[in-house]
């Protein structure tokens, strides 16, 4: 029995992680709201939130989470954007900056980046170690970065003799912080050996660590020549990853996970700043999924891949819960077999009396498609005098927090439109008005339904 309850306590620990203890004292920053999280990847860098906390009235504050291993975390405190390295049984109090208003309107404004400053006189703990020997290589970076542009490799390793004495530690998370962050320093000698420069730093397996990462943004910033690529004829995914591989190749990469984590990074990239059609980086993003074998590469493409086609067409629709006009729950699961056409209204104007016409002629139309008027809760009232005018207050769908909604489905401008297909994918997005284009989609649909006898009718959409 007692070698059954050591398995479990084993068990918990190891598999659930072990609880860490944050805390500390900023009477400035009094019932405002810290928010803590992550970074799913290294590429995407897209926030997972893993825990918001208010600040009390005494200034304290404190929170506790599970975790596994040691990793970065951010705290996002208004004008900071505060990091931290957290380790399983951490137990550590912060100090951080003093309170500053975020400037309201100002478009250009980007969060200050700074380390959470642990309280603490332990010069081995990670994050003062870390913190040291940041400053450290910084003064000599500073220092002598004339003569590490001018290649002088002499100099380099003195540098890196220097720091390794200074900072000997048996910290595997350090010792691999250590080694990139070096890699950064040395990078500007070998601009004009990077084959050399890369079988130093990339020769091995892929690292999961933040300063790897970094370096290797820094070594392979861009694959993609699309001067080149937009000339060529017939020009798809399977010439654009060719491309790629060849171009690593050159550079002496042969590790397959590395190529497919470098690749994947410049799709990403390239997806953004579209100079090559959406759809070859879609399918070049697929084709690494279905091929790659680490998890973990595998596990970012379909991260990347849900990025790139979000909201896009053939995207599945993210559900959406609201009251109709008579305060019943509506969840729109329930239209499942229906076309769907979304209209996010806000506020009314004589500009837009023409679309909320035809909205009204569209919703009253065919069986097989529901039109639903997504409006603020807090409007309520308004909005339903005006909907009843153009016989839409029984498509209306009042949502409580409708500027969350808004932000989910990236609208920008009101009225928006979305249409959505039976199985509740994407047919069109961000759609500002009722258009020529919407009609033939519609009218092609009612073809679709027509053939496969669901449908008798035969008037089209005008």
């Amino acid at each position: 029995m007692k070698f059954i309850k050591i398995i479990l306590i084993f068990l918990s620990i190891h598999s659930f992680g072990q609880n860490i203890e944050i805390k500390g004292h900023a009477p400035d920053y009094k019932g405002e709201e810290l928010t803590i999280y992550k970074n799913y990847d290294f590429i995407t860098k897209d926030r997972i939130v893993i825990k918001k906390i208010i600040v009390d009235s005494n200034g304290d504050y404190a929170f506790k989470f599970s975790c596994k291993k040691t990793e970065k975390i951010y705290i996002d405190a208004g004008y900071f954007n505060l990091y931290l390295y957290i380790y399983p049984n951490q137990k550590a109090k912060i100090l951080i900056p003093k309170y500053r208003k975020v400037p309201k309107g100002d478009i250009f404004f980007k969060q200050i980046e700074l380390p959470a400053i642990v309280d603490t006189e332990d010069t081995t703990e990670l994050n003062s170690l870390i913190l040291a020997f940041d400053k450290r290589l910084t003064i000599l970076n500073n220092k002598y970065y004339n003569s590490i542009l001018d290649n002088d490799k002499k100099l380099i390793n003195t540098i890196k003799s220097d720091l390794d004495n200074k900072f000997k530690s048996t910290n595997n998370y350090f010792r691999t912080y250590k080694k990139y962050k070096l890699g950064l320093c040395e990078y500007p000698a070998y601009m004009n050996e990077i084959k050399k420069f890369i079988n130093i730093y990339f020769s091995s397996e892929v690292v999961m660590h933040d300063a790897y990462y970094e370096l290797l943004n820094i070594t392979f910033p861009s694959l993609i020549t699309y001067n080149q690529f937009k000339k060529e004829k017939g020009f798809n995914y399977v010439r654009l990853l060719k491309y790629q591989k060849e171009t690593l190749c050159y550079y002496g990469v042969k590790n397959k996970e590395l190529t497919q984590l470098i690749i994947l990074k410049s799709l990403h990239d390239g997806a953004f700043k579209p100079l090559l059609k959406k759809d070859i980086y879609i399918d070049a993003i697929k084709e690494i999924h279905r091929r790659a074998v680490n998890i973990n590469i595998k596990n970012l493409a379909k991260k990347i891949l849900d990025k790139v086609t979000y909201l896009s067409k053939g995207y599945t629709c993210p559900i959406i819960e609201g009251l109709n006009s008579k305060g019943e729950k509506i969840n729109t699961r329930e239209y499942k077999g229906k076309y769907i056409y979304y209209m996010f209204f806000e506020r009314f104007s004589r500009m837009i009396e023409e679309e909320m016409d035809i909205v009204a002629r569209i919703a009253d139309s065919k069986d097989y498609l529901k039109v639903l008027v997504l409006c603020d809760e807090n409007n309520r009232k308004k909005n339903i005098s005006i909907l009843k005018k153009y016989k839409l207050d029984n498509n209306a769908l009042f949502i409580k927090n409708f500027s969350k909604l808004k932000h989910k489905f990236k609208v920008v401008v009101s009225p928006s439109y979305f249409l959505v297909d039976k199985k509740g994918d994407i047919i069109q997005a961000h759609t500002i008005k009722p258009n020529p284009k919407l009609y033939r989609t519609l009218n092609n649909i009612h073809i679709k339904e027509l053939k496969e006898g669901n449908i008798k009718e035969t008037k089209y959409f005008k």
